[in-house]
C-alpha cells in the first residue's frame, strides 16, 4: 500500500520530532523534506516503468513465439511508447 504525501511527510516530521528538532526548524526543512519526497517518487516510478517494460517485453516475445525475431524492434518501440505516455 502506498502511503499519501502528506502522511509520508508527517510521519518524517514525527521522526524529526522525536530526534529532538523543534517546529521552527522543522519549517526551515520542510523545502528540504518535500524535494526528498518528489525525488524518491520519481525514482520509483523509474523503477516501476523498467518492471512494466521487463514484463510486456516477456508478455509479447511468449505471444509471438518463434516470429518474434521479426517484431522485436517494432515491439519494443511501442513498448516505449506506451510508457512513455502511460507511465509518469
Amino acid at each position: 500500500m502506498m502511503m499519501k504525501e502528506q502522511e509520508l511527510k508527517a510521519k518524517v516530521k514525527e521522526s524529526l520530532k522525536d530526534k529532538g528538532y523543534h517546529e521552527s526548524q522543522l519549517k526551515e526543512l520542510n523545502p528540504i523534506i518535500q524535494a526528498t519526497i518528489d525525488a524518491t517518487k520519481q525514482s520509483l516510478n523509474l523503477h516501476i516503468v523498467s518492471q512494466r517494460s521487463e514484463l510486456l517485453l516477456a508478455y509479447e516475445k511468449e505471444e509471438y513465439g518463434k516470429l518474434w525475431w521479426a517484431v522485436e524492434d517494432q515491439i519494443k518501440s511501442r513498448i516505449k511508447e506506451y510508457l512513455a505516455n502511460n507511465c509518469g
